[in-house]
């Protein structure tokens, strides 16, 4: 009823509420090609995927998992957990996920993993179920760091059959905690690293800020899955550029996603054929961990694993007090912003902030003063001291939750600075990057087909 009533209002040609029918016609024929779409593998249901994962054994019986680095946590589906009979812990979780929605999680249960290569070496891990999730086991960032699964032991990663649906899928779950220095086009940016995203994403109003152009057409737009199993459809495809640090530049194609969760997210394809972890690791940024992030960590990994960026966690636990005493002052707390608000707005403003510096220094500094990059050290370290405050302020006794909860709450006492009270502090803005003139090359269109595999580089 309402598209006939958008209908009749084209029509008339009201001055005051036109819409053009041609455009009304268009995104209704939209929605039903992507209801129909839906209902056809709804229709047909999940169906075996091969591709990249990490077999192994939960509790003495073979799994496959997806290694995720764009995961926070360890997830498992209600599914799995129900089918094994396993027992759920009361300790729910919010995550975010590729288009900027939440999932939560009904608790976390306990599981026995084991590497398919090492079946008697068991690794306790701890992962939060979801009540619906396309993969029935993810491994997150901070296990595969421990384990270090895409550095020294990357050999571990092999083809695996997964149940799913035959769309491309995007499973980020609040993973921020790697980051890659780069360009894309001959911007510099900070791309999230999300060896679960089957593509590579780039968020629109990134893409209209820097003037990208954007390919629209049908056969450059598609349907993503997120980790919770809901769907959204893309606005296009960008045909660029991404250059490394060390100089090499590669064509990439991005999906162009509205509301994505990060400027920039590299998917697992880039990351696996230019073997990202071990190249580039000098150019990969390390979000720390927060204090029972850490006792998780300390779970799932035996003292052999325990590696350089789990002693800094451990660092960071036993500065928290001191810290928390001193640096109250850095952080501005209200009564209506919660503790995952707050760390999402501070880590929007990082990026930002540290955009424009290289803009202004070009690349990696390579502009600038030794007393700018001195300054600029500083101001990375300043930061990361302001993560560790927020780290301190969730309840301390026997806290379960993840890296971003729902239910945490500023601590008490906590100086709030008046003139930075915000109720939506999601909806802050930050101003544009001026754009570096360049002319990119674009990489050539790929026509996809309905039964193009997981791997193509080509649209949806």
């Amino acid at each position: 009823m309402r598209v006939s009533n958008e209908f009749a209002l084209a029509d008339t040609g009201a001055a005051q509420n036109f819409i053009p029918a041609a455009f009304v016609q268009e995104q209704w024929l939209r929605v039903i090609e992507i209801q129909g779409r839906l209902s056809s593998m709804r229709q047909l249901g999940r169906a075996a995927k091969i591709k990249r994962g990490l077999p192994g054994f939960v509790n003495g019986s073979r799994t496959s998992a997806l290694a995720d680095t764009g995961a926070a946590q360890n997830i498992v589906s209600e599914a799995f957990v129900q089918e094994r009979r396993l027992r759920v812990k009361e300790s729910q979780g919010r995550f975010r996920l590729g288009n900027f929605t939440f999932a939560q999680s009904i608790g976390t249960v306990n599981l026995r993993w084991a590497f398919a290569e090492k079946p008697k070496e068991i690794i306790d891990i701890v992962c939060h179920v979801l009540p619906q999730c396309t993969y029935d086991l993810i491994l997150g960032s901070k296990f595969l760091t421990a384990t270090e699964t895409f550095t020294k032991h990357r050999r571990r990663l092999v083809d695996c059959v997964f149940s799913m649906f035959n769309v491309f899928h995007l499973s980020f779950l609040d993973g921020r905690g790697q980051t890659l220095d780069g360009k894309v086009g001959g911007y510099p940016v900070s791309a999230i690293l999300d060896t679960g995203a089957e593509r590579n994403v780039m968020n629109l109003d990134y893409a209209e800020a820097h003037s990208l152009q954007i390919h629209k057409r049908r056969e450059n737009r598609g349907l993503l899955q997120f980790a919770d199993g809901t769907f959204q459809e893309t606005v296009g495809q960008v045909n660029t550029t991404w250059t490394f640090a060390s100089g090499l530049t590669i064509p990439v194609t991005f999906e162009v996603l509205k509301n994505c969760s990060a400027d920039v997210i590299l998917g697992e394809d880039v990351l696996w054929e230019h073997d990202v972890f071990n190249a580039y690791a000098a150019s990969i940024q390390e979000t720390p961990y927060e204090e029972e992030e850490e006792d998780e960590l300390f779970d799932l990994a035996p003292f052999s694993y325990k590696n350089s960026l789990q002693q800094k966690a451990s660092d960071i636990r036993r500065r928290i007090p001191s810290i928390f005493n001193k640096r109250t002052d850095m952080l501005d707390f209200s009564e209506d912003e919660t503790i995952d608000e707050l760390i999402v707005q501070h880590d929007a403003e990082e990026r930002h902030r540290r955009s424009q510096w290289n803009h202004q220094y070009g690349f990696d500094g390579i502009n600038a003063t030794l007393a700018e990059k001195e300054a600029e050290s500083q101001r990375k370290r300043d930061y990361h001291a302001r993560l560790e405050v927020i780290a301190s302020s969730r309840p301390w006794p026997g806290r379960t939750a993840p890296l971003i909860s729902s239910t945490a709450t500023a601590p008490e006492n906590v100086p709030v600075h008046p003139t930075t009270r915000s109720t939506h502090p999601r909806n802050f803005s930050l101003p544009i990057i001026p754009s570096i003139p360049t002319t990119p090359n674009h990489a050539p269109g790929y026509i996809a087909t309905e039964n193009a595999p997981a791997t193509d580089t080509g649209p949806l």
